[in-house]
C-alpha cells in the first residue's frame, strides 16, 4: 500500500548439511561434530586469504604499469596483509561465525527433540523373542499384554516414520535419515 514499506524476509536455502546420529554411547551427536564443522569454516576462511594471495594484481602486471605510473587518480588494490587487517574483512569474517553459532544453537535445540526416540530405542534393544517366549511358558506374559506391545511398538513406529527428514536451521540443514533407519 501507498506509503508503507512492506519488510520482506528473504528465504535462503541452507549452505551446509550436518547429520544427528547415536554414537555408541547411545548419545545424540553431529555429524561432522560442531568442533569439527568450525574448524573447517576456519580453514575456508583462511584459504579464502590465500586465494586472494595467489592472484597476480593487476597493478603490478609489466603492461599495465605504463597506464598506472601516467595516471596518478587510479587506486591500487589493497594488500593482502591490508585485507587481513581489514575490518570489512574481519566483520564479514565475524558474520560467518556469528551466522554458524545461530545455527548449531538451533540445531542442539532441534536435536533435543529426539531424546524421547533414543530412550525408546535403548529400551527396545532389551527386547527379544527368547525372553517373551520363556514369559508366556512362565504364564508372565499373557495375550492382552503381547497385543499393548505391539499396538506400543507400532505407535512408536509411526511416529518415528512420520518425523521428517531435515530440519532447516539458517544455513544448516540439519538430516535425521540415518538416525531414523537405525
Amino acid at each position: 500500500s501507498w506509503g508503507h514499506e512492506e519488510v520482506v524476509k528473504k528465504q535462503s536455502s541452507p549452505l551446509f548439511e550436518i547429520e544427528i546420529l547415536m554414537d555408541p554411547e547411545d548419545e545424540l551427536i553431529f555429524q561432522p561434530s560442531v568442533d569439527e564443522f568450525q574448524a573447517k569454516a576456519e580453514d575456508i576462511l583462511e584459504g579464502f586469504l590465500d586465494v586472494m594471495a595467489a592472484v597476480v594484481r593487476l597493478p603490478t602486471h609489466d603492461k599495465l604499469k605504463v597506464f598506472i605510473e601516467q595516471n596518478v587518480d587510479i587506486e591500487i588494490s589493497i594488500t593482502i596483509a591490508e585485507l587481513v587487517a581489514d575490518e570489512k574483512y574481519h566483520g564479514l569474517a565475524n558474520e560467518v561465525k556469528d551466522s554458524l553459532a545461530l545455527a548449531f544453537e538451533d540445531a542442539e535445540e532441534f536435536k533435543t527433540i529426539f531424546a524421547p526416540y533414543r530412550d525408546i530405542v535403548i529400551e527396545n534393544r532389551g527386547v527379544n523373542a527368547a525372553d517373551m517366549r520363556k514369559e508366556v511358558e512362565n504364564s508372565q506374559r499373557t495375550l492382552e499384554i503381547f497385543r499393548d506391545d505391539i499396538l506400543l511398538y507400532q505407535k512408536q513406529l509411526e511416529e518415528i516414520t512420520a518425523l521428517s527428514t531435515a530440519n532447516d536451521n539458517g544455513i544448516i540443514r540439519v538430516n535425521i535419515e540415518r538416525l531414523k533407519n537405525d
